[in-house]
């Protein structure tokens, strides 16, 4: 089979049958680059043995390589012909014997040329102090000097920046001990220069000779890049909001632009577990950043079926599939018996998604990284931009009480960037990450700056990586670009600072990006985004009909019908409609006068408020509501709105009767007939003979007893999957067991 890869061959490996001989390849064989148009294949055997190699195009083996002396430890340089070109490979150690269907092969990329330079990327926009870092694009190929130096587009003459003699790099191992450093690097002191473009060259000292490498950029020493100031992160905008951008002073003008942004960000992973991929002395406890990359590629099908059909998973199952796949990414980002490095990671994954792109029509996945510390703001930009072309994140974990020492990698899974706020008043934000080590999703609060604790260290965002591409159809879900940006105004006077007002009255409730563009004369822009909220502002049950992650102000006459040590519940005096709001660091009292300003999500079946911020109101005085009295069948009511797809609306208990009241106080009556095994605990069940009976959370009762019954609301699931109302006494007096005379 002849296919076409980009800037890369693929070399398919088959070994020998044994005949006569117990001959075992103890080492499946691997193709190491060497020089361009040769390549070396290693591969180990359990007795000496003669080497054979051949190789071709579509199974027909018209080359070949011998050497006869034996062996236990095979390495055969071969040729290869082409460029971009899918070669078969076959090796044999059995004096002779046929060979039989391959059960390994490694690919080389066949370029002119293995360096690249990592950053800065293609055109950037630089300044100051520039980071420049290269790698090979092969993990095996070992470099033992760098050389960097940048040459004028005016002068063409280059200019030497600096050398490097240690390539120690970042490295990914669950925080295990490593070497690191920051790869084969130097550092531009860009002020000494003038302004324009320059083109940054890498020099690789390596074994199979220098390598070289080129990127093209842009010194601009007062960058057109604006800092949108205000309103800040996550603040919440009503009426006319001033908008104000700071910097870029040589600009003419500054436009300001808005558009609808998701609240809940949200990407599909896969459970993998790290420790159950040891491969070739790299423990599993190593494995994180092939592991997590594996998560998410096995998302594609595509991705799923080249390694359910590779030639190596001769029983075609998906375990030997997904441990294909991760052997792979080690493999290609040279994963060791340290880690994965962070030059090695890039250049690998590259190699894999291209493999897969020549093998699977319509697979058009790439990968990118970002790299420095990333607050909430940035990981937002880099999970939805390009707008539907993003299909997967990775984080880079670091340590803040040892930032440069090794890391960890996640998976990103969702993103609530809506603001709440702890108990002790700390701002926080909602990150669900799929973690390799446990193959686990876990919540996590992390604050504005992207700090957050993970198994009880604190940690940072330290860059990461993106899978973006189009959907496994091959067409995108959403249109890239940002021809959804609508211009707010434009301010073409940078004497009093770039502003401008926003009217928020017309909007739709929801979040927002706002961002701030400035252009310099020369035709140079940059930008700077931010995002806020502009809530839903009315009634509680205004509220309960908003979708998951829509920002709430519950504004009204409303009075705290319960306090617990993780909530609280209001209700409004007029007893139409109740609803349960986390707590902040404001003290909360029962028949307080409330206001809540946050986001609505659903917790089990029940819709409640994440609170960002409480007010008490003190001008008024406190308000004991009376329970809502109601029989069996009553209790919860039926639905209210209910949109499972987007959280909207209230969930009824199915069957029950009237108006849905859950979060409400109530009080119902019945006879105690036994208890329920619910997945929050056991309840016991009362019965007035109206309904199939309510669940309480109380064990005052003995079987039989008649009991009046006050609580709040809600619904819970019965051990056989029931949905069922429940009223959550408060404390011992909600339940009172009546003696009949």
């Amino acid at each position: 089979m002849r296919v076409t890869v980009l800037a890369g061959a693929t070399l398919w490996l088959v070994l020998a049958a044994t005949t006569g001989f117990a001959v075992e390849i103890i080492e499946h064989p691997e193709v190491l680059p060497f020089v361009p148009f040769q390549v070396i294949v290693i591969w180990d055997t359990d007795v000496p043995r003669d080497s054979l190699v051949e190789s071709g195009v579509d199974e027909n083996y018209i080359h070949s390589s011998y050497d006869p002396a034996p062996t236990t430890i095979h390495e055969m340089s071969v040729p290869v012909f082409e460029f971009e070109v899918l070669y078969d490979f076959r090796v044999t150690s059995s004096e002779g014997g046929p060979t039989e269907p391959a059960v390994d092969y490694a690919w080389h990329d066949n370029s002119e040329n293995f360096a690249d330079v990592m950053f800065p990327t293609a055109d950037e926009i630089v300044s100051g102090e520039v980071w420049l870092t290269a790698t090979t694009t092969h993990p095996a190929i070992e470099v033992t000097y760098a050389s960097f130096e940048v040459i004028p587009d005016d002068t063409g003459v280059p200019v030497f920046i600096g050398e490097d003699l240690d390539g120690a790099d970042a490295v990914y191992n669950t925080f295990q001990p490593a070497t690191t450093g920051d790869g084969w690097s130097a550092y531009w002191d860009s002020t000494m220069f003038p302004e324009g473009g320059y083109t940054v060259v890498a020099t690789l000292d390596t074994w199979a000779g220098p390598f070289s490498a080129t990127q093209h950029v842009l010194l601009d020493h007062t960058p057109p890049t604006p800092s949108l100031d205000w309103p800040d992160f996550g603040d919440r905008a009503y009426g006319v909001v001033f908008l104000q951008a700071n910097g870029a002073n040589d600009s003419f003008q500054c436009a300001f632009s808005k558009k609808k942004a998701k609240s809940i960000i949200s990407f599909p992973t896969t459970s993998f577990v790290q420790t159950d991929y040891d491969f070739r002395g790299r423990p599993g406890s190593m494995m994180c950043h092939p592991t997590a990359q594996a998560m998410i590629l096995w998302t594609n099908p595509k991705v799923r079926n080249k390694y359910t059909n590779d030639k190596r998973n001769k029983n075609k199952t998906e375990a030997f599939a997904k441990t294909l796949l991760v052997w792979d990414l080690a493999r290609c980002k040279g994963t060791n018996s340290t880690g994965t490095n962070y030059g090695n990671a890039r250049t690998g994954s590259r190699k894999v998604t291209k493999y897969v792109r020549g093998t699977q029509s319509g697979f058009d996945w790439s990968y990118t990284t970002w790299t420095g510390r990333t607050k909430i703001k940035k990981l937002k930009q880099k999970a939805t931009q390009p707008k539907g072309r993003v299909k997967g994140v990775g984080l880079h974990l670091h340590r803040n009480s040892n930032p440069n020492a090794t890391g960890h990698v996640v998976v990103l899974k969702k993103i609530d960037d809506n603001a709440k706020t702890d108990k002790n008043g700390r701002k926080y934000y909602d990150i669900t990450i799929t973690d390799p080590a446990t193959g686990q999703d876990q919540t996590v609060q992390a604050d504005a700056n992207g700090n957050f604790t993970y198994n009880g260290q604190s940690v940072f965002i330290k860059g990461g990586f993106r899978f973006t591409g189009s959907d496994a159809a091959g067409s995108d879900s959403a249109p890239a670009g940002e021809d959804d940006w609508v211009l707010i105004g434009i301010d073409d006077n940078p004497l009093d600072g770039w502003s401008m007002d926003w009217d928020t009255g017309p909007e739709e409730p929801g979040l927002y990006y706002l961002k701030a563009t400035t252009t310099q004369p020369d035709g140079m822009s940059g930008d700077d985004t931010t995002e806020v909220a502009v809530p839903a502002v009315g009634s509680m049950s205004d509220a309960k009909l908003q979708p998951d992650g829509m920002p709430v102000d519950v504004v009204g006459y409303f009075a705290v019908t319960h306090v617990a040590e993780d909530g609280f519940w209001v209700e409004a005096v007029d007893r139409s409609s109740g609803i349960r709001s986390t707590r902040t660091d404001v003290p909360i009292s029962r028949d307080a006068i409330v206001e809540i300003k946050g986001s609505m999500t659903t917790q089990g079946f029940e819709r409640m408020i994440e609170a960002v911020e409480v007010t008490v109101l003190q001008a008024f005085a406190p308000v004991s509501i009376p329970p809502l009295g109601m029989p069996n069948r009553s209790v919860a009511g039926g639905d209210l709105e209910y949109d499972p797809s987007v959280g909207s609306g209230q969930m009824g208990a199915p069957g029950a009767y009237g108006l849905n009241n859950v979060g409400m106080l109530v009080r119902t009556f019945g006879r105690y007939v036994g208890p329920v095994l619910t997945p929050t605990g056991w309840y016991h069940i009362i019965d007035d003979g109206s309904a199939i009976g309510i669940l309480l959370s109380t064990e005052v009762m003995s079987y039989g007893d008649y009991v009046f019954a006050t609580g709040i609301c809600g619904l819970e699931e019965s051990d056989d999957g029931s949905i069922l109302p429940v009223v959550r006494a408060r404390d011992a007096d909600d339940v009172q067991v009546i003696t009949l005379q």
